[in-house]
């Protein structure tokens, strides 16, 4: 056999790496999680076969079915989504390749010995016949081969996952460890369900069975990731999102336009992770052999289970200068004049060849948020500028910004300039001011617009035109300084019905505004309302209606309407009506119930009035129901009985029916009581051509029905 030596130093190196274990409380570990294995099967249809790919989850279950092989069974997926009994495909269990094929495939493939290939045939034959006989069972070494267990369990680990990782690269290398099979017997459009299994003992291992689903069709072109080129310094560095359908990647590089490609990385790309990538996982490859401003096409290639190298798509990308020039030095810029700030720089050291000039920036904070000043760069050779447009009630700070021509910035230090400031802030504006029932005064005031409020004076008088006197100065308390709401507390029990305030702005150089406008502050009224009365009830059968003379009193805000069932109910309000309203209409009433009605007035201030005297109404009830409708009567000349029949719409009421009957004289007779429920009658005696009958609804409480019509039977 021929090996390739790259690839054994490979393994070799790789079999010294070792693992942390995962640990767990001995009372908590189920002692067969260890030995569970799932064998993953996956499967790709096409129009005249299917192919299946699958491999254990574990190194010893890969090592038994080296040893017995695996079953390969199909069953078909009929229309009604059902699917027949399981058949086997082979007449015997699918093992990998005897040592005589495999020689004859090396016979027949000489080896590529070109800088990026790679033999993984000889690397899935090397790997396989590493560990020819089933692993040792977990009891049979003594507690002096512990260490030697351990190199042993992951060296044979490594070595599982690269034979893994070489039958993803090579679908012949599949076939030769037995772990890919293709079934050609399949009908175009038809629907199998596959399944794989071990076919001889386990052993130890609990091993469970592989079950796939597919149809056998042309396999719809998957969604590919977008791919991203983002240039940097002589690198390009591409991006794509992450995908587990893809076990390894090659990235290509063309310098034609898409013409050629030439592979960038002669090892396969492969991110190690603990799980499946998820939607936010990505993959990335660096290009650190790009010159710059030189236009590339990238071509990055997936490598699929089924060892298909499949193109994910072309993206364009360029390496650029991202190298900035020298940071400038800035000193404090200087106020000169009453609306011009001198702004001066120093270039930053070394000189930068490739300099396209400065911009200026003015924020109001070291930090920023700062705003450009200068639209256009201003040329290399500048070294100073004339500012008029800074906030002279403010805080103005200054940074300079040295451009070179591929766009790359750096900024000096931020600087702050001291500026004279003798002009004073506008006079405050009064929102509202409020006094509560215990004399104590919210005041609001608009926030002052000048950027150097340090704070506000508050003053008080009983009086416009009396001396104001200090009350508050917020510039005192750094927490507060420019709070726009303030309290003071003022004696309610008072001849005078109003407390004045004036205010003062200063900023911080200490100029004072002019006065506020005087704001009159009333106190609260503590008297309430005069109550309403009610001098008039009206009623009906639905309705009760209410006249009242409303509130005398000058602050008042509005009625409340209240009402009560009988004397010893709690009272509900009902409604609110106006100032000015003098009528009230109650709709919601029950017939034969009796009601109580009281008003209250409640002022601007939320005094309430007492109640109202009572008034007490009570709707009528007329007595009247609505009758049954269709009535008929039929004869039965063979049972000689009468069937009466109507139609009734209900009452919300206890009721019933009484049927009327009338001889030849013609008057009606009461002569019998139906209940509520019925809409029949059975007269079982003997009636006759002259015979009538009519039906009336009744209460309990007296009312009813009109006398409904005169029929005969018929």
């Amino acid at each position: 056999m021929r090996y390739l030596p790259g690839i054994l130093l490979l393994i070799i190196s790789a079999a010294t790496l070792r693992a942390q274990p995962i640990t767990e409380p001995a009372d908590k570990r189920d002692p067969d999680d260890a030995l569970r294995a799932h064998i993953g099967l996956i499967a790709r249809g096409g129009k005249d076969s299917v192919i299946l790919r699958w491999a254990p989850s574990k190194p010893g279950v890969w090592l038994i079915g080296n040893r017995t092989g695996y079953r390969v069974e199909r069953a078909v997926v009929g229309s009604n989504g059902r699917a027949t009994e399981f058949r086997p495909l082979l007449d015997s269990a699918l093992k990998p390749w005897p040592y005589e094929r495999w020689l004859a495939h090396y016979d027949a493939h000489p080896l590529n010995e070109g800088p990026d290939s790679a033999d993984y045939m000889n690397m899935a034959y090397t790997l396989l016949n590493q560990y020819g006989e089933e692993a040792p069972a977990r009891d049979s070494y003594s507690p002096d081969d512990a260490k030697s267990i351990a190199e042993r369990r992951q060296e044979m680990e490594m070595r599982f996952t690269f034979a893994m990782y070489a039958v993803d690269r090579n679908a012949t290398a599949a076939e030769g460890l037995g772990l890919r099979f293709v079934d050609r017997n399949v009908t175009p459009g038809a629907s199998y369900q596959y399944r794989v299994y071990l076919a001889g003992s386990p052993g130890e291992f609990l091993p469970d069975t592989g079950l796939v689903s597919v149809t056998a069709a042309a396999a719809k072109e998957a969604a590919r990731p977008a791919i991203i080129a983002a240039g940097g310094e002589r690198q390009v560095l591409l991006r794509w999102k992450a995908n587990p359908y893809y076990s390894s990647y090659y990235v290509e590089r063309s310098e034609d336009k898409g013409i050629s490609f030439k592979r960038m990385n002669a090892v396969p790309l492969i991110t190690l992770r603990l799980s499946l990538p998820s939607e936010d996982d990505e993959e990335i490859f660096l290009d650190s052999t790009a010159i710059n401003y030189r236009p590339y096409v990238y071509r990055v290639r997936g490598t699929t289970p089924f060892a298909d190298l499949e193109s994910l798509g072309d993206v364009r990308g360029m390496a650029r200068d991202a190298t900035p020039p020298a940071k400038p030095f800035l000193p404090n810029p200087t106020h000169i004049s009453a609306r011009r700030v001198n702004v001066r720089w120093e270039p930053g050291a070394p000189a930068t060849a490739d300099l396209a000039g400065f911009r200026v920036w003015r924020g109001g904070t070291d930090s920023g948020p700062f705003d450009r000043l200068t639209r256009a760069l201003l040329p290399p050779a500048t070294r100073e500028i004339i500012d008029s447009t800074f906030q002279l009630d403010g805080s103005n700070y200054y940074l300079v910004e040295a451009v070179d021509t591929a766009g790359n910035a750096s900024r000096s230090n931020s600087a702050y300039v001291a500026l004279i400031d003798s002009a004073p802030p506008g006079a405050p504006r009064w929102i509202d001011g409020r006094m509560d029932s215990n004399g104590v005064v919210t005041l609001r005031l608009h926030a002052n617009p000048e950027r150097d409020l340090m704070g506000y004076r508050l003053l008080r008088a009983n009086a416009p035109d009396h001396e104001f006197s200090v009350v508050r100065e917020s510039f005192g308390d750094s927490t507060a300084a420019t709070d726009t709401v303030y309290h003071d507390t003022v004696e309610i029990r008072t001849l005078t019905r109003w407390t004045y305030y004036r205010a003062v702005a200063l900023d911080r150089n200490f100029n004072e505004s002019d006065f506020s406008p005087v704001l009159a502050v009333p106190r609260p009224d503590v008297i309430p309302p005069v109550a309403p009365v009610i001098t008039d009830v009206f009623v009906t059968d639905s309705s009760v209606r209410l006249i009242y003379a409303a509130s005398s009193s000058e602050d008042l805000a509005y009625h409340t309407i209240y009402r009560r069932v009988g004397e010893s109910a709690e009272w509900d309000s009902i409604a609110r009506t106006g100032r000015h309203d003098t009528l009230f209409l109650d709709r919601g009433v029950t017939m034969n119930t009796i009601y109580q009605y009281a008003l209250r007035a409640t002022d601007s201030s939320g005094l309430r009035s007492e109640l109202s005297p009572p008034v007490i109404a009570r709707p009528d009830d007329p007595g009247i129901r609505p009758g049954v409708t269709r009535l008929t009567a039929v004869a039965d000349s063979i049972r000689k009985q009468v069937i009466l029949r109507w139609e009734y719409g209900g009452l919300a009421e206890e009721h019933w029916f009484v049927v009327y009957r009338g001889g030849e004289d013609g008057r009606l007779r009461q002569y019998a009581r139906i209940t509520s429920r019925e809409r029949t009658f059975t007269d079982g005696q003997p009636a006759t051509s002259e015979t009538t009958y009519a039906v009336r609804v009744v209460t309990p409480y007296g009312a009813q029905s009109a006398l409904g019509e005169k029929v005969r039977a018929r």
